[in-house]
Formats: structure tokens, C-alpha cells, sequence
């Protein structure tokens, strides 16, 4: 069923997710959502009659039941579109929770003529009703999904419209560019002065500027949504379980003093200074006839391939060929240069970036704040409007070429038909960011990342 067809239909889900709390909430959306709650629901106190339009966004207790019987005593609320989530008419029943409970209840609700919701169609019709735009709409999964405060209080701040304004305020100034070449071309008895009074080249210049700050915001706006990858890669028993479990202030690794303990990387979460952080522990590298172990060795190379950060833990012994070898490979990926067992060893000269001791957590704390900084542009300010998905950035790289190319035809003095049309290809990318022209598939893509019921 395709996206105009679905929207004549009302839609149910639990919107709680499947969970065994003390409450559940069933939303319905649609034409039919009043409708279906007056026929399974019935107040404790009347309202008038039994059709009579309840308050909107008022809570009325009552039971629900399927003809004579009792399903639940339940909270009921009606939202009139379109002052609602998805714009039409909604109504939530707050039921006691449970799977079975939550389950009898949504398939009476489906039963009197509603459909199953499909996973973010409610965030989707808030979007096709005008309520949210296309970033605010992605925000509400960024929330559900934020792993740090940071990481929340952006995606707030875009749901709030912060990312939206800053874009709407560049496609005004592109749109208002786009218009006067347009009248240049459509209208040369007016005799325009394009590259003159309308300075189309220096506002061209402005606002590429702007669009460049913007792209090169989503490294630091991705490891604040999304978080790192910090693997810690070392010879066996250079401590690199220990300092796993110091970092994590947590027993996550086993840790002995016999070497290749780690056949498997192991995750461990934490947050530094705000940004997610996943852990990774690698197996010990070296040559070894054992079958396990050489695979967890392979393993090794594909989460250096995908980390942000790589700390290369070394002891007394300084690194082994075997991690030398992966060192002059990979050292030019952003990496740490740590020496380990500083409590019962000498340091050696590899010019480390930092000397510790897991096992005592000596410079544990510092080593955090160098990894912080390993992460994060000195020159970061984190009060700035950033992106965070990575479809915005390419559209924003693409409006970024559109008008490079449209700047360099200016400068060449080519005809206003060429630069006409790369300003026009330019406001399109920033227009899809926003959701104003969004295919049916490229939508169907970003919602079906939700949960269903949201």
C-alpha cells in the first residue's frame, strides 16, 4: 500500500514498544480514531451521551470493552487535528501494561477498522501533515537513540527547529540569488546589474562559506549523535584487558597473566566529556599456530579499519615486529601512543603520548581527557549549529559543488542559463534536507528506521 493510500486509513500501535511496565500507551491516528473510541470505550462518569466529541485533551477514566466484556480499566485522551502529533485526529488509550493486555486491546481497536501502524508512520504523518519538517522528524529517532546528554540536547535543539531555521535562513538568501538571475535572463530590457548592485558573486561567496562551516561540523555533530570507536591494539599481555576494565571502571575483560587470554574483541560503552565512546579490546598480536586465536587476529585489523581513535598500548618490551608492522599501516589514522606498566617498569624511548598503569589506574583520568581531545577540534564550539545525519551532509556537499560550479562560471563570465541552473540545483539539496521535495522511497528509507508506534 503506497503512502497516499495509507493516508486514508486510521492506524494503531502500541506506543510504549513491548514492554512489561506498570503502563502502556495505545495511539490511534486517523479519520476513524474517534469513531473506534466511542464504541470500545466507556466512561465511568458520562458525557451526556454515548456520541457526544469529548474534551479535547482532557483525560477520562472509564473501561474498555469488546461488547459485554471487560478488557481494562483505562485512561482516555483526545487530540482534534489538527492540533496533534500527526495532525489528525488522535486518541491514546493509558492502559495497564503487559504484552497480553497491550495485545487484546490493539487487536479490538484494529477489529472496529483500524490498520497496524507501520514502523515512524506517526512521526511520518506528523511530516506529510505539515507538522514537522524532514529534520525534526529525524531528530525524534536521534532522541530514542541518544546514548549521552550531548548527544539528547542536540537532537532537542533540532527537533526545537535549530538546525531547520539555520538552513530555511540559507535557502532565502539562495532563493533571493536563484530569483535575480533569473529576471536577469527572463528580463534583459531591464537591464540588471547582475555582477554590480546585487553582488552575486560575493553573496555567492557568503553563503558557500556557511555551507562549508556546516559540512565540516558533522565529524564532531556524528561523534556526538552517534559516538566513537577507541580500539585498543597491543601485543599479548600488554595490558590492554586491564586498561579496558580501568577505563570502563568494570571487570569487562578477564584478565590473567597468560598471554592471548582475548581470542575475540570485546565492547564496553562509556562517555567522555559527552561523546559516546565504544571500547574495543583486541585480541593480542602475534604469530600463533591456534585457529581461534588467528581469527580473533583478523578481526583486529577490521575495527582498527573502522575506528575514530587507535591506542597502541605497549610495556617495557616497546612493541613486538607484529605491532610495528600494523603501526607503520595505520599510524596514519588518528591514534595514541601509550606505554603501560609504568608502576613496575622503566619508560623506553617511543616517545609516548602518555605513560600509565591500568592496574593501578595511574593517568587513567588524563588518558580519558587525551582521548577526548584525540576526538574533538581544539577549535570545536559546541554552541554552534551542527548536522548530525549523514544525509543532510550530502546534500549539503552537493549544494556545496553546485555552487562552486556556479561561482566559477561567474568568474569565466558564462552565460546566466548555466549559473541559473546550478543555483537552482543548489536550493534544491538544501529544499530535500528540509523534506519539501522527498521521494516516496527515500522517505520509506528514513522512517523505517523507527519503531513502530512512534
Amino acid at each position: 500500500m503506497n503512502i497516499k493510500n495509507r493516508l486514508s486509513k486510521t492506524i494503531v500501535a502500541v506506543a510504549t514498544g513491548n514492554c512489561s511496565g506498570g503502563v502502556s500507551i495505545i495511539r490511534i491516528s486517523g479519520e476513524y480514531s474517534l469513531n473506534i473510541m466511542n464504541k470500545i470505550f466507556f466512561y465511568k462518569k458520562s458525557i451526556k451521551n454515548k456520541n457526544s466529541v469529548p474534551k479535547a485533551r482532557y483525560f477520562y477514566f472509564g473501561k474498555i470493552k469488546d461488547n459485554e466484556n471487560i478488557l481494562d480499566e483505562a485512561m482516555a485522551v483526545y487530540f482534534k487535528g489538527p492540533s496533534s502529533f500527526t495532525g489528525e485526529d488522535v486518541v491514546e488509550f493509558h492502559i495497564h501494561g503487559g504484552f497480553i493486555n497491550s495485545e487484546k486491546i490493539l487487536k479490538l481497536i484494529i477489529k472496529h477498522g483500524a490498520i497496524q501502524a507501520q514502523k515512524g508512520e506517526f512521526t511520518e504523518r506528523a511530516f506529510l501533515f505539515g507538522k514537522i519538517d524532514l529534520v525534526q522528524a529525524e531528530s525524534i529517532l536521534d532522541i530514542i537513540e541518544a546514548r549521552s546528554e550531548n548527544a539528547h540536547l542536540e537532537a532537542v535543539g533540532q527537533l526545537r527547529g535549530k538546525l531547520s531555521e539555520h538552513l530555511k535562513k540559507i535557502k532565502e538568501k539562495l532563493f533571493n540569488i536563484a530569483t535575480i538571475t533569473e529576471a536577469t535572463i527572463d528580463f534583459p530590457e531591464e537591464d540588471y546589474d547582475f555582477m554590480g548592485n546585487y553582488k552575486i558573486k560575493e553573496k555567492t561567496t557568503d553563503l558557500l562559506k556557511s555551507l562549508k562551516e556546516l559540512s565540516s561540523s558533522y565529524y564532531e555533530g556524528k561523534l556526538i549523535s552517534k559516538g566513537a570507536m577507541v580500539t585498543i591494539v597491543g601485543a599479548p599481555n600488554a595490558g590492554k584487558s586491564s586498561l579496558m576494565n580501568s577505563l570502563l571502571k568494570m571487570d569487562r575483560a578477564l584478565v590473567t597473566s597468560i598471554a592471548g587470554t582475548t581470542r575475540d574483541y570485546l565492547e564496553g560503552n562509556m562517555v567522555i566529556n559527552g561523546i559516546p565512546v565504544t571500547l574495543i579490546d583486541t585480541a593480542g598480536i602475534r604469530e600463533s599456530n591456534d585457529e581461534i586465536e588467528q581469527i580473533g587476529v583478523k578481526k583486529v585489523f577490521s575495527k582498527i579499519e573502522e575506528s575514530d581513535l587507535i591506542i597502541f598500548l605497549y610495556d617495557e618490551n616497546g612493541f613486538t615486529d607484529d605491532i610495528k608492522n600494523i603501526y607503520d599501516e595505520f599510524n596514519f589514522k588518528n591514534h595514541l601512543l601509550v606505554q603501560n606498566k609504568i608502576d613496575i617498569s622503566k619508560h623506553i624511548s617511543l616517545n609516548s603520548d602518555l605513560d600509565i598503569s591500568a592496574k593501578k589506574e595511574t593517568n587513567i583520568e588524563n588518558l580519558k581527557k587525551l582521548i577526548f581531545d584525540k576526538l574533538i577540534d581544539k577549535n570545536f564550539n559546541s554552541n554552534s549549529v551542527i548536522i548530525t545525519n549523514e544525509r543532510h551532509k550530502q546534500h549539503i556537499d552537493k549544494s556545496i559543488e553546485n555552487l562552486e560550479n556556479a561561482l566559477e562560471s561567474i568568474i569565466n563570465q558564462l552565460p546566466l542559463e548555466f549559473i541559473s541552473q546550478d543555483f537552482r540545483f543548489a536550493l534544491e539539496e538544501i529544499g530535500a534536507i528540509l523534506g519539501e521535495v522527498t521521494p516516496d522511497d527515500i522517505l520509506g528509507n528514513i522512517f523505517q528506521n523507527f519503531c513502530i508506534g512512534k
